[in-house]
């Protein structure tokens, strides 16, 4: 139930963090990041089911789906923190911001 539990929180964190990488026009990092979780996500599949010879079990499976929705929030939380790519503009608004308001 602990996994269950994470897993759920994780995915409501994880879906905004997306949309907003998406709405940046973020498309390119968004691939890769989810490409990067996807990776991650089935090879741990493959590694606690010693490569589909045996059943996962429930709590592997949904640590592994933890796994995948905590790539998922750091990648992007590490990319809109960056301040490169479409996220340069974000920064720099803020900057030109402060700057003015003599901070």
């Amino acid at each position: 139930m602990p996994f269950v539990l994470a897993c759920q929180t994780l995915k409501g964190l994880a879906y905004p963090l997306n949309g907003a990488l998406m709405g940046g026009l973020d498309w390119g990092f968004s691939a890769a990041a989810m490409w990067a979780a996807q990776i991650l996500c089935v090879s741990a599949v493959a590694l606690l089911s010693h490569g589909g010879r045996r059943p996962l079990s429930l709590y592997g499976l949904w640590g592994t789906l933890v796994l995948l929705f905590s790539v998922q929030i750091v990648s992007a939380a590490l990319r809109m923190a960056s301040g490169s790519g479409p996220w340069q503009a974000l920064y720099a608004n803020s900057e030109d911001t402060a700057h003015e308001a003599g901070c």
